[in-house]
């Protein structure tokens, strides 16, 4: 998977710099969607989608082997995901309500 073709909107990047800057890729995801889909019907799954308004990208593929996640970064680093990472929305969510945020 490559982490630079994630559609990411703006209003999330926002909300993540106030939260005190978690990254946004691997904060909640509510809303978000990865679909696994035939090599043969890609565009007409991204079309479906960008005509219906929803950002959409091709962002990697499924091959055989053990069931982890590849996931290269922006500068070339490629790192393999094994479990889920801890989300950081939560513990920031709990520092904005302690401190009263508002």
């Amino acid at each position: 998977m490559e982490r630079a073709r994630i559609p990411l909107p703006p209003e999330a990047v926002g909300a993540c710099e106030a939260l005190g800057g978690i990254d946004p890729y691997w904060t909640l995801a509510e809303g978000a969607l990865i679909a696994t889909v035939p090599p043969g019907n890609v565009i007409e799954a991204l079309t479906a989608l960008t005509d219906a308004g929803i950002a959409a990208a091709e962002v990697g593929a499924v091959v055989a082997g053990s069931g982890r996640l590849l996931l290269r970064e922006p500068d070339g680093e490629v790192r393999t995901l094994i479990e889920p990472e801890p989300d950081p929305y939560w513990p920031a969510y709990e520092r904005a309500v302690r401190e009263r945020w508002e």
